[in-house]
């Protein structure tokens, strides 16, 4: 009896909490993407060789026909390896294909860095549509000094306000000595 005497003077002394719905502000749901998710087709360097000035690094992905977003943004981070690989931002290309049959080229709106990530953040002009294989072409100042396996993340935006990132998953690049390092 006490316990109910006590339950009743809770609720006397609760105040009346108002049931219609408080204003809220309108805010957009982030842009993600529907249906089928981009996918990577390929990762490749056209130069496996230590220290070599010549390598072009190619990151193809294919937006599959049944995706119902097009594709506005690539960042493509550098998950690992012993060194830091540093890019010429200015001659990033973007094209319709893959590096061994290369389509129309698409125009980039920017290129850029985020050193604390270590990402290349490539924006293009129009978003690519469904049923399209993409690749971006980075070019390093050089390949690694040091020989082995350097990760490479890539993840995807769609187009819209707020785009929500889709990480499409981790390929690798491997680097060998041209000459193999003696240790006496």
């Amino acid at each position: 009896m006490k316990n109910a005497n006590l339950l009743a003077l809770a609720i006397a002394v609760t105040p009346i909490v108002s049931l219609s719905p408080l204003p809220v502000a309108s805010q957009e749901l982030p842009a993600t993407f529907r249906g089928s998710a981009p996918r990577i087709e390929e990762v490749r360097s056209s130069s496996t060789e230590t220290y070599s000035s010549r390598a072009k690094y190619y990151f193809t992905i294919t937006i599959p026909d049944t995706a119902e977003t097009p594709l506005q943004k690539i960042v493509i981070q550098q998950r690992g390896g012993q060194e830091r690989i540093r890019f010429k931002l200015e001659e990033t290309i973007a094209f319709l294909g893959t590096s061994g049959d290369r389509g129309a080229s698409l125009r980039i709106q920017s290129t850029t860095y985020d050193a604390s990530a270590l990402a290349v953040i490539v924006e293009l002009e129009q978003a690519v549509s469904p049923g399209t294989t993409l690749s971006v072409r980075l070019k390093p100042r050089r390949n690694p000094r040091w020989s082995g396996a350097y990760g490479f993340g890539v993840a995807v935006f769609p187009t819209g306000e707020n785009a929500r990132e889709l990480y499409l998953g981790a390929r690798r690049l491997t680097f060998y000595d041209r000459f193999p390092r003696r240790i006496w």
